[in-house]
């Protein structure tokens, strides 16, 4: 978890920017993971894109969150990852202004949360199979 009250910078077009990290056991989990992000360029339409991912690299089991935030503004974005860890593994929560508009720093992430909740099993909706996910 990052400390409390951190703000983290973020840079431009998908060079993201780790703003929370989990170190899991092996197991099932429900990962939540959710930011505010505030555009501090009334010039711009920053687009706040975060993504929850397990593993060290894309591509990697993730979930995605997406909005745009037109001038001077904010959004609040979640995002959810169920999962399921053969051995124990990093869970990671990352954040980019994915436009080309304005500069670097003109959005940053706030108010960062991540927790993750151990489960008995997961199981797939609408999977014929009941697979479960990993």
């Amino acid at each position: 978890m990052p400390p409390s009250g951190a703000v983290f910078t973020l840079r431009q077009y998908g060079q993201f920017t780790q703003v929370a990290q989990l170190s899991l056991a092996a197991g099932s989990y429900v990962v939540t993971a959710k930011a505010t992000l505030v555009n501090s360029n009334a010039a711009i339409t920053a687009i706040a894109y975060c993504t929850v991912l397990r593993g060290p690299s894309f591509p990697a089991l993730n979930d995605q969150t997406l909005a745009t935030v037109n001038g001077t503004g904010a959004v609040a974005l979640t995002a959810l990852l169920p999962v399921t860890l053969p051995t124990p593994n990093v869970v990671r929560f990352l954040c980019t202004n994915n436009t080309l508009d304005g500069a670097d720093g003109d959005l940053e992430a706030e108010m960062v949360t991540m927790v993750a909740v151990r489960v008995g099993t997961l199981t797939q909706q609408g999977s014929p199979s009941g697979a479960f996910l990993d």
